[in-house]
């Protein structure tokens, strides 16, 4: 049974929620706080899972409460409640919250907020690493995005497929675009899976907005040392999506393939930034004493890149289809999404990451199993000698 703290200074506000949660109170340990102070008072009485806090506060507003939550309680998960479309909280509080949550408060939509946020939580049963992905207040962006942004900006003449390799090359700032135009705060009842879609969306002078906030929340003298791994890790995952969106083209489900091949190792720089051993041996291209780096993560925090990558985004409000993408990406076999897509971003992600290497070695990555439980031996049998030929012309 998860605990859910709401807080807010409007009393007929936290009657609304204790009304629209009726049905829930054997099911939720639910309490109310009239104030950010309180708030503390009731945190550092009872152990909490979940805390939903209105933004607009007198003395202490959201933002600045939940940087505390974070802080002294890096495990809950942080909720805010805010106006629909006001951009400057979306920028204060993106770095310390998980969710987003309308204001006025949808009862329905409420409800399925936190059902999502309890089974979140059942996911991974660690503490230790469900402090660690809960604590990650952003992914690190490449050096100068931003500023590449705003000087495409300058010039006045660029499209939305500009910008969009300008995101795209940038999976910390792609995150960052995809979460906020799924939240409360954009309204919109459909899900968005493709970056462009997200772009439009959202508009330019706020994708330049939420650049200069990644930017200037990620790199700390704390995670430089992650700088060459980003790198790796971003030019790894723009390949991938490029060879996805060339083994899916003209299918329907094309540019939602790109978005999670794009960011299905998002949970290689959550690893990597609580593990200076596994830093080191994904910036090594040979195996530390025959040992996959899956096993080291296993060892080291109890679940994989893919698991905790998975977790993070389901945490931030992502779609799940994406969410399923990136957590299944090295276990396609336990993947809820098309056959044909999971197996596309499986040999995609195979390609990222023995890129040069021949067909056999590519071939001898691939869950063929799968493929040939569902059918999809020749197609993948296809898709691997499109690498390997592209391989052997660069060759």
């Amino acid at each position: 049974m998860i605990s859910i703290l709401f807080v807010d200074d409007e009393i007929a506000v936290l009657d609304t929620i204790r009304d629209s949660l009726r049905d829930k109170q054997n099911v939720w340990n639910i309490d109310y706080a009239d104030s950010a102070e309180s708030a503390l008072n009731c945190l550092a009485a009872k152990q909490f899972d979940v805390i939903v806090s209105d933004m607009k506060m007198p003395e202490m507003d959201g933002a600045t409460l939940l940087a505390k939550v974070q802080e002294i309680y890096p495990e809950i998960v942080r909720f805010v409640l805010a106006e629909q479309k006001d951009e400057e909280s979306i920028l204060r509080v993106l770095p310390v919250v998980h969710q987003f949550i309308q204001k006025p408060i949808n009862s329905f939509d409420l409800v399925n907020f936190l059902d999502r946020a309890a089974q979140i939580k059942s996911r991974i049963q660690s503490q230790d690493v469900l402090r660690l992905v809960a604590s990650v207040k952003t992914i690190p962006s490449r050096p100068k995005t931003a500023l590449r942004i705003s000087v495409l900006l300058g010039t006045g003449e660029y499209t939305i497929k500009d910008l969009r390799c300008l995101v795209d090359e940038d999976l910390g700032l792609c995150t960052r675009v995809i979460q906020v135009a799924n939240s409360a705060f954009v309204g919109r009842s459909k899900e968005v899976t493709d970056v462009g879609e997200a772009i439009s969306l959202l508009g330019a002078s706020f994708i330049q907005a939420l650049a200069f906030a990644n930017d200037v929340f990620s790199i700390t003298p704390e995670n430089r040392h992650l700088l060459p791994l980003i790198e790796k890790t971003y030019d790894n995952a723009l390949y991938g999506s490029m060879w996805v969106s060339r083994f899916l083209r003209g299918k329907h489900n094309t540019e939602f393939a790109k978005t999670a091949t794009l960011l299905r190792d998002i949970g290689v720089i959550v690893t990597a930034s609580s593990s200076r051993d596994i830093c080191d041996h994904y910036m090594r291209s040979k195996k530390v004493d025959d040992e996959k780096i899956s096993e080291l993560e296993l060892r080291i925090l109890k679940a994989t890149h893919a698991e905790l990558g998975g977790h993070l985004l389901a945490l931030w409000g992502l779609p799940m289809s994406i969410v399923d993408g990136v957590t299944c990406h090295h276990s396609i076999e336990s993947s809820t999404l098309d056959p044909h897509t999971i197996a596309a971003i499986h040999v995609a992600d195979v390609a990222a990451d023995f890129q040069g290497k021949s067909k056999e070695v590519l071939a001898a990555a691939i869950n063929w199993k799968y493929m040939q439980d569902h059918g999809l031996d020749d197609q993948a049998n296809e898709w691997i000698d499109m690498v390997a030929l592209k391989s052997e012309g660069a060759a």
